[in-house]
């Protein structure tokens, strides 16, 4: 469990606040595989660089103990999310059509305020 907690926490986009968000994590992979969590996220990490790339304020990403809390690894994935059908891993995010003029960042920047639940702060 130890280890498992270490990759959640090196993934994590704020680290603060360490030993109870050890606790939540316990208490969330009594229930769900910690490797959701983890990749979960990550996927939090990404629309959070991409907002604060975007706006600032990075005090605003949630502390590891209260998204865990919160269970926000099972909001839902913005669409445009591109997963592969062997693992369940994301691979990617498709780009919205007829734009070939944004970046990732950009389509991730533009899923953390508008589609809600952790893509937004």
């Amino acid at each position: 469990m130890d280890e498992a907690f270490e990759r959640f926490w090196s993934v994590f986009p704020r680290q603060i606040a360490k030993e109870p968000a050890r606790k939540e994590f316990a208490k969330a992979t009594k229930t769900t595989d910690p490797q959701i969590i983890i990749e979960a996220a990550k996927l939090y990490a990404v629309a959070e660089r991409a907002r604060i790339a975007r706006e600032g304020k990075p005090e605003c990403t949630k502390y590891p103990g209260n998204w865990l809390r919160d269970h926000r690894w099972e909001d839902p994935l913005p669409p445009g999310t591109v997963v592969d059908n062997e693992t369940g891993n994301v691979v990617g995010f498709e780009q919205p059509q007829g734009d070939e003029h944004n970046t990732v960042d950009d389509v991730l920047a533009y899923m953390a305020v508008n589609f809600g639940g952790w893509w937004a702060s």
